[in-house]
């Protein structure tokens, strides 16, 4: 399947977001957030962000929403600039990473389950919601690193645990919050630690970013691989995109493009310190 370019010279692109049109990702290292006109062409600066910009998403309203990792807050990005929307400091293990906004604005924040830069302190952390009217869950306190979230209809979220090697499937209550979970895919070994490198070097694939595929199933960004693949419950390959020289750390399928945000294989190089980072995508039947 082939693989075109759209953008080159980004530090960590991730989170990638269709919003009237346009596509938008975070640029981590740059702390800024970049919109794509029609999903092409060369990026414009959305906004500035005071820590490391992660998962986006919007409000039933359009505003856009952006988490800021290390700070544990997520702010609305408001013509007069960033505001505070969900001040949570405390509420997870380290920083904050990837968000899902769902249709009636509620948000599904995970946390990384380390501090920035320090590995050592990893463990398990929660699943955050964020209901429209402010209030705060925290669920799911055993999640090994949660990643891509997805919600495939009005009473699951699908979620990659990256160093499980696994996706997990949330069972929702009827305000939205995760009530049960159970195993929707994993690869390799059994992963029984909070071990960062045992994981990295036994995991046949780290799930990363994820998006919802066609006929039930999902495609699943590999962090320590080539390429994403879309599978079947129980993790079986239906198609593969190849990257080749790069891995795919977020994927968005709008319509019949995959779009890829793609950057130097997990723990291969210092991603700060690099412009290795690019925009990519396939068409996708």
């Amino acid at each position: 399947m082939a693989v075109r370019t759209i953008s080159t010279g980004h530090t960590f692109l991730e989170s990638p977001r269709w919003h009237d049109g346009d596509l938008y990702v975070s640029d981590f290292f740059t702390h800024q957030v970049l919109r794509f006109p029609g999903g092409e062409g060369e990026p414009e600066i959305v906004a500035t962000v005071p820590g490391i910009p992660s998962g986006l998403g919007f409000l039933p309203d359009g505003e856009l929403l952006i988490v800021s990792m290390g700070d544990q807050t997520v702010y609305r990005n408001t013509p007069s600039g960033l505001v505070p929307y969900a001040d949570l400091r405390g509420r997870v293990r380290g920083n904050l990473n990837d968000m899902l906004v769902d249709d009636e604005g509620r948000c599904y924040i995970g946390g990384v389950g380390h501090s920035s830069g320090d590995e050592g302190d990893f463990g398990p952390t929660s699943l955050l919601v964020v209901q429209p009217d402010g209030e705060v869950h925290e669920t799911i306190g055993d999640l090994n690193f949660p990643n891509g979230i997805v919600k495939p209809d009005a009473g699951s979220l699908l979620v990659a645990e990256t160093y499980a090697g696994s996706v997990r499937e949330l069972r929702l209550d009827d305000h939205g919050v995760p009530v049960s979970s159970s195993v929707w895919a994993h690869w390799g070994p059994e992963i029984d630690s909070f071990d960062i490198r045992r994981a990295h070097a036994a995991l046949d694939v780290e799930p990363d970013g994820l998006s919802l595929g066609r006929d039930g199933t999902l495609w699943v960004a590999d962090a320590n691989g080539h390429g994403i693949a879309r599978v079947t419950k129980g993790g079986a390959a239906e198609e593969f995109v190849d990257t080749d020289d790069l891995s795919v750390f977020a994927a968005l399928a709008v319509g019949q493009r995959l779009y890829l945000c793609c950057s130097p294989r997990n723990h291969t190089v210092d991603w700060s310190t690099l412009r290795s980072s690019e925009l990519r995508v396939a068409d996708i039947s």
